[in-house]
């Protein structure tokens, strides 16, 4: 009889560690992997986003330099339904550039998660919200942003360097400068 209590034991402690590892495998994969994005939706909302971000820019970059304006490079982290409305989470690179017809000047720039209110269906921006600069952008990021796409969004703000990148490409195309121009800082 004490055999058999002993291997019931047994069987259940195991059953129980498989058990716990099961829900931290899942949890880990609900966690660990980005947000579903709808490519269509997606596709119909960033282009939107993006002329909003460089029409208002994250400041006034003057009106002393006529010819500077923004370009932005978003990666598009999560979009959300909520009353009628999107909730569309990213992150983005907005870079102001000057051109002299042979280089670009960078003015200034920002890299920063953003949340931005979209109508639906007629996908209009009502509200861009950015996320709190140093201590308090974590915090702003968690009571923003669904728990795979904060986690997502962490990851994504230690490789800004490729939105930069775009920005760039994108100034250098409107400005007409070849790909390999100069960018003076």
């Amino acid at each position: 009889m004490a055999k058999t209590s002993a291997k019931r034991v047994i069987a259940l402690a195991v059953g129980a560690g498989v058990l716990a590892c099961a829900g931290v495998f899942g949890w880990w994969q609900f966690v660990g992997s980005p947000p579903e994005i709808d490519p269509g939706l997606a596709a119909a909302v960033l282009p939107v986003i993006d002329a909003e971000l460089e029409r208002e820019g994250p400041w006034d970059i003057g009106s002393s330099d006529q010819r500077g304006r923004w370009f932005c490079a978003e990666q598009l982290i999560e979009i959300r339904r909520a009353d009628g409305q999107l909730e569309v989470g990213l992150h983005a690179v907005c870079d102001a550039f000057a051109s002299d017809g042979t280089a670009l000047r960078l003015v200034g720039g920002q890299s920063a998660p953003k949340r931005v209110i979209v109508t639906e269906p007629a996908h209009q921006v009502i509200e861009v919200e950015t996320g709190a600069d140093g201590a308090g952008r974590e915090n702003w990021i968690d009571n923003n942003f669904s728990l795979a796409g904060a986690r997502e969004l962490h990851r994504q703000l230690e490789n800004a360097g490729e939105l930069s990148d775009q920005a760039a490409s994108e100034a250098k195309l409107a400005f007409g400068l070849p790909p390999d121009a100069t960018i003076r800082r």
